[in-house]
């Protein structure tokens, strides 16, 4: 039996045999394959330390938005300490003051709420009756309405309250936000330049990063309070001309809770809501929720998306888009931050390409 002839090396190998564009786009699947795992090993670290890194993530936005307060101060010659002090303390009593209105606001009107909601039952029933519906429906439907309606604040309150675990858990979040926004007040300028110089990056363009997510988180919260303003001026507005009690205050609730996506537009309709139906009966209160409705979500949705891709050079449908995709994926901080999240990631990449396009453009320096 003759030997077996030797390989032929001349013979091209399988790779070079594969097509360009084929190579390119294996690698391309493998590397997006990578980002993702990477992606999921990251967004599963975050979630293990989440109690840390929200209340870090909390104090450094309201860090980069109010700290020029402590600049201004500091250059009025107050000491950068008792300034960093007075804007903390300044922000703690605007989230009590927000609280103390809409706790105060609900127990003033709980009775005539109470009472409104039994008027509103027994026309329900009269007309269920008028309906011919049967009697134990009607009957069943009345008694279970009235019995969870006092039910209502005191069960908000129990869930929040009933696990000395979730007390404490909120309470050191609160603490670690007021301690690291404190810290980061005092030392602003210097976390941004330790920050320039440890981006991996040379060091001017990790000035120009830092100075463009600063500036991405400004622009986006001055779009945020703007609409805020002239929506919180309608409701507080539909409220006085309803003659209803407490418009300023439903106003100032509005406003504050705005910053907070989702959660902060149901807290103060649901407390304009029932201010409303306490004051003026259901027929005020379903003017004041239809108003609620289309100012929260038509109205301010258009006018912010609007604002903040003029200010941050996107497009609408991606402001829109990336508010959802951040609530999905993080929650309600992360749709509050998407918006200047995506901004800062494309000029991130635009500062990329001009640094290198700078840098190719300069000849060699002599060695």
């Amino acid at each position: 039996m003759s030997p077996s002839p030797p390989p032929n090396r001349s013979q091209p190998e399988l790779w070079p045999r594969i097509p360009t564009e084929l190579r390119r786009l294996g690698i391309s699947a493998w590397l997006f394959i990578g980002v993702i795992l990477a992606a999921g090993i990251i967004f599963w670290m975050l979630g293990a330390i989440s109690n840390l890194v929200t209340p870090f993530v909390i104090a450094l936005v309201c860090a980069a938005l109010f700290h020029p307060m402590v600049d201004r101060m500091e250059a009025w010659r107050i000491p950068r300490l008792a300034g960093s002090l007075v804007v903390v303390l300044f922000l703690l009593t605007m989230m009590a003051v927000v609280i103390w209105i809409t706790a105060k606001g609900i127990l003033n009107q709980s009775g005539e709420m109470l009472t409104q909601v039994r008027k509103g039952v027994d026309a329900l029933s009269r007309w269920a009756e008028s309906a011919e519906l049967p009697a134990e429906v009607v009957q069943q439907f009345s008694e279970n309405a009235m019995n969870e309606f006092p039910r209502l604040a005191s069960g908000v309150a129990s869930s929040f309250t009933s696990s000395i675990s979730g007390v404490f858990t909120v309470f050191m979040g609160i603490f670690s936000a007021v301690f690291l926004l404190f810290s980061l007040m005092y030392d602003w300028h210097g976390v941004i330049r330790w920050t320039s110089a440890n981006l991996g990056v040379p060091r001017p363009l990790g000035e120009t990063l830092v100075a463009d997510a600063t500036e991405a988180i400004r622009e986006y919260f001055k779009a945020l309070t703007v609409s805020s303003l002239l929506i919180s001026f309608c409701i507080g507005g539909t409220m006085a001309a309803l003659g209803l009690p407490l418009p300023i205050q439903v106003g100032l609730v509005t406003m504050i809770t705005s910053y907070v996506p989702y959660v902060g537009a149901l807290v103060a309709g649901l407390f304009a809501v029932l201010v409303a139906m306490g004051a003026g009966g259901f027929q005020a209160a379903l003017i004041v929720l239809a108003m609620v409705l289309l100012l929260q979500n038509v109205v301010q949705t258009i006018i912010q998306n609007r604002m903040a891709s003029e200010r941050l050079h996107l497009h609408p449908i991606i402001t829109f888009t990336s508010v959802i995709a951040g609530g999905v994926l993080f929650g309600v901080l992360g749709a509050a931050l998407a918006n200047p999240a995506v901004a800062m990631i494309l000029t991130a990449r635009r500062r990329f390409i001009e640094y290198r396009e700078s840098t190719a453009a300069k000849p060699d320096s002599p060695r």
